[in-house]
């Protein structure tokens, strides 16, 4: 590791958590084709501080042609600008050494109950795990714990 990877994950990383972190419970979950995933025995739910954000992304960029960014028909009245779409993606951060998270895995929010759904599990590049989620429909599902 490099002498900036140490200062980040030993100083820099605990003041983050410190200032905007809050507890969140990580669920590992057993997935199943077609169905919502079933809470896994084997992996017991883990307490943990993360760093939670809405983050901006653009999608589905419309061409002037009349076809979306999947090469499919679009029509459209009027300017034949392209079309930018704007969403939101819920996004955890974890200090290192971070939870075990895989794909379809359950992060609940302590605070607000919301539970969120992993997506991506990513390093950032230098000392934290960022990790994209997308909300799910219940706040808090009766087998979470």
């Amino acid at each position: 590791m490099s002498y900036f990877r140490d200062v980040m994950q030993s100083r820099v990383s605990p003041v983050l958590d410190d200032k905007f972190g809050e507890p969140v419970l990580v669920r590992g979950v057993i997935k199943r084709p077609n169905f919502r995933g079933a809470p896994d025995p084997q992996r017991p739910p883990v307490e943990a501080v993360a760093i939670f954000q809405w983050r901006s992304a653009m999608t589905g960029r419309r061409t002037p042609d009349n076809r979306d960014s999947a090469g499919g028909a679009f029509q459209r009245h009027g300017s034949e600008a392209p079309l930018d779409v704007a969403t939101r993606i819920p996004t955890f951060s974890f200090a290192h050494p971070a939870p075990k998270l895989l794909e379809g895995d359950w992060i609940r929010r302590c605070e607000s109950g919301d539970v969120f759904e992993v997506t991506a599990v990513l390093p950032d590049g230098v000392a934290r795990t960022i990790v994209t989620c997308v909300q799910l429909g219940l706040s808090n599902p009766g087998d979470f714990s």
